[in-house]
């Protein structure tokens, strides 16, 4: 969950607390609130940030340490999936940035679109 956002580990850690039947009430709700989103801000922009943020989050919501296995493997499919999702958005940006500039060569686009369709 390497830059996943603050839903995503909100998300992991209810799901944890309805596995290992954690209680929650107010207080615990504005605990995780505040410490997710402290997190967030900290979080550096490496690859395994997310492991080391759920295991603070972990520890601090009383999460058994148990669930970290099934956490860094969560982290590694979204991790995945979050980084292609971002690159797929930097090349749209390029493209659309390119176009506002007058740079962009709609007609090989075009081309190679159609060389592609076989």
């Amino acid at each position: 969950m390497g830059s996943a956002g603050m839903g995503d580990y909100a998300t992991l850690v209810c799901c944890f607390t309805q596995v290992y039947h954690v209680e929650i009430g107010a207080g615990w709700l504005v605990m995780a609130f505040i410490t997710v989103t402290l997190l967030m801000i900290a979080m550096p922009p490496i690859p395994g940030a997310g492991i080391m943020v759920c295991t603070v989050l972990f520890a601090k919501l009383g999460l058994p340490a148990e669930a970290m296995v099934m956490a860094a493997a969560a982290d590694v499919v979204v991790d995945f999936l979050d980084t292609g999702f971002n690159v797929l958005l930097l090349l749209l940006r390029l493209a659309g940035d390119a176009g506002a500039l007058g740079k962009l060569d709609r007609g090989v686009l075009l081309d190679g679109a159609e060389t592609m369709k076989g």
